[in-house]
């Protein structure tokens, strides 16, 4: 959505048409969970708040530009940062100069990221201009809505997330979510893993991954407290097939595949390290097919990006050596 298709006083005419057409919202949004009560109302729109003015923005420029860690933010990072954000933006949305409060946070090019420790400056290159200038035109936008009521500017992120952030973490859905990739990792014949998907997530998951139920209870906490391995593994290979299953059981019992059942414990079996769950030997065969594929990537790899990877095959190849020395215990 351009910057344009998302100002309210272009999209309805003026500012009257905006506080009708979000009055004539709430009824719908308390249906989902979005209110009466004002926790879940600022909830949802700390998550608008944070799509608006960080990540709808260049930094998706700076994240295509090394987001494998050549330079700019990876999934992981986003993932933590936006979680840490929204905490900031809920504290915000109430204050009075609040929203200049979560700019100066925003724009602060030296704090460290909530994940991995790294700064806007150390990840923004090239695009830092851009951003402050996105940040600062959004938020002055949402300084003149606030002008004309808080609740005129609650109810005009909340709008937002309905475009885009159902899924986000502080939304009545993410619960939901977060039970969704326990009950995948429980279930690794789970047909909801995509082909050829599910082994290869469980095998490659960082060691010191929680096991299921502790990370269940850590993704409603606070994801943001995970390190950042375990969240980049979140993000690349977990938290997609969740959703999809997520928006398959709101379909109800009719029109979903997979109807909502209690987890079958026995098909996990009780390890120590999530990666466990795969057999050794079919591990090494996994690491080969991955490792395969990235000595391809990192002969036709920028030279920004060709770091990662060989830290990535070193990984690849230490999980290897542990799954021989598995297998031959075995």
């Amino acid at each position: 959505m351009t910057a344009a298709a998302s100002d309210p006083g272009q999209e309805h005419g003026s500012r009257a048409d905006l506080a009708a057409f979000v009055a004539s919202q709430w009824p719908e949004w308390e249906r989902v969970g979005i209110g009466p009560d004002e926790d879940t109302i600022v909830s949802a729109a700390a998550v608008g708040l944070v799509e608006l003015v960080w990540r709808n923005s260049p930094l998706e420029a700076m994240h295509a530009g090394g987001g494998l860690r050549g330079r700019g933010p990876s999934d992981g990072e986003l993932f933590a940062e936006s979680v840490a954000l929204h905490r900031a933006g809920k504290v915000a949305l109430p204050r009075v100069f609040g929203l200049l409060e979560f700019e100066e946070h925003v724009l602060d090019r030296y704090r460290p990221w909530a994940a991995g420790g790294r700064t806007l400056q150390e990840m923004g290159y090239g695009s830092l201009g851009a951003f402050a200038k996105h940040v600062r035109r959004h938020t002055n936008t949402l300084l003149a809505i606030r002008d004309d009521g808080y609740r005129l500017l609650l109810g005009y992120l909340i709008m937002l997330t309905r475009l885009r952030g159902r899924g986000h973490y502080g939304m009545p859905r993410w619960p939901a979510i977060a039970a969704s990739v326990r009950e995948l990792l429980l279930t690794p014949e789970h047909p909801a893993w995509l082909a050829q998907m599910r082994d290869t997530a469980l095998a490659v998951a960082p060691p010191g991954t929680p096991l299921p139920d502790a990370l269940h209870r850590t993704l409603l906490d606070g994801p943001d407290t995970l390190p950042l391995p375990v969240l980049d593994w979140l993000a690349d290979r977990v938290m997609y097939p969740a959703r999809l299953l997520t928006a398959d059981r709101e379909q109800g019992t009719e029109g979903g595949r997979y109807p909502a059942e209690s987890p079958p414990g026995e098909l996990f079996p009780r390890v120590t390290e999530l990666r466990f769950a795969v057999p050794a030997s079919q591990r090494i065969a996994i690491y080969d097919r991955l490792a395969g594929d990235l000595e391809g990537r990192l002969r036709e790899a920028r030279e920004r990006h060709d770091g990662y990877i060989r830290e990535y095959l070193a990984y690849l190849r230490g999980l290897r050596s542990e799954a021989q020395r598995q297998a031959a215990a075995d």
